[in-house]
């Protein structure tokens, strides 16, 4: 795993700065960065897949300002006609904590 993980991980941190300036101010990049990097090593899947729909898929997350931790946002793999692509899919958590911050909706309640 580490052969495959090495090269997705040298493309995340020579764009790291990047990544940096798309995060809102609340998010750290070293968390965001390993937050990545669990995601990578839990779906191992990712790893056969384009590198740059990974990155791709990670500069989705960090403009929305969500971490792909499987509750705010992930990073799933789907089949394309060309290969394995990495595309970014925020949860339900992410969605309500967008809501929230946007200042437009004051209460979201459900039954």
């Amino acid at each position: 795993m580490s052969n495959q993980l090495a090269p997705v991980q040298q493309l995340l941190a020579s764009r790291k700065g990047e990544l940096a300036k798309m995060l809102p101010e609340n998010i750290k990049i070293d968390s965001f960065e390993r937050a990545i990097n669990n995601a990578l090593m839990r779906n191992q899947d990712l790893l056969n897949c384009d590198q740059l729909s990974v990155y791709d898929a990670a500069m989705r997350c960090a403009q929305d300002g969500l971490i792909p931790d499987g509750k705010e946002a992930a990073i799933v793999v789907y089949g394309g006609k060309q290969g394995k692509k990495a595309q970014y899919q925020p949860m339900i958590d992410g969605v309500l904590k967008r809501v929230r911050q946007s200042g437009i909706v004051t209460n979201i309640s459900g039954k």
